[in-house]
């Protein structure tokens, strides 16, 4: 059985522990504060309109991007442009057909049940 001393020892040994996640958890409580406060002036940012002079600079460039957009948009819907197709893969996982017993192939009419 332990001493008394032992768990003395052992009881401050977890006040200290305690103490320090304590401090800890206030540590990261204001992180966490100057983050949401962060978050907050970013959001309130993001509300407010641009200036005249930005918005006159990013127009042109909004146009311009837009065009190119839209032209690769109209390049890749163009007939004949595509990829062509890789055919469908096979029984061996290869391209090529591997021919197949007739015994394994499956035949278009039902087989008539056994007896009949």
């Amino acid at each position: 059985m332990a001493s008394t001393q032992d768990l003395e020892l052992q009881l401050q040994q977890l006040q200290a522990q305690l103490q320090q996640s304590l401090q800890q958890q206030l540590q990261l409580q204001e992180q966490l504060q100057i983050i949401l406060r962060q978050q907050e002036q970013i959001s309130l940012r993001l509300q407010e309109p641009l200036p005249q002079q930005h918005q006159e600079l990013h127009q042109p460039l909004l146009q311009q991007l837009l065009q190119q957009l839209l032209q690769q948009q109209l390049a890749n819907s163009a007939p004949g442009t595509a990829s062509p197709r890789r055919p469908p893969r096979t029984r061996n996982g290869r391209g090529t057909r591997k021919s197949v017993p007739r015994s394994r192939r499956s035949s278009s009419r039902p087989r008539p049940p056994p007896g009949a």
